[in-house]
C-alpha cells in the first residue's frame, strides 16, 4: 500500500515537470494563444 503510494506521488511529480515544460514551450511559440482565451 505505502509503496503504491509513493510511486504514484513519484509518477504525479514526474508528470507534473513534463506538463509544465510543455505548457511554457506552447507559450513560447504562440503566446498570443493564450492572453485571448
Amino acid at each position: 500500500m505505502y509503496h503504491k503510494f509513493v510511486s504514484l506521488k513519484l509518477i504525479g511529480v514526474i508528470f507534473n515537470q513534463f506538463y509544465w515544460q510543455e505548457v511554457s514551450n506552447l507559450l513560447k511559440k504562440n503566446p498570443l494563444c493564450f492572453q485571448s482565451g
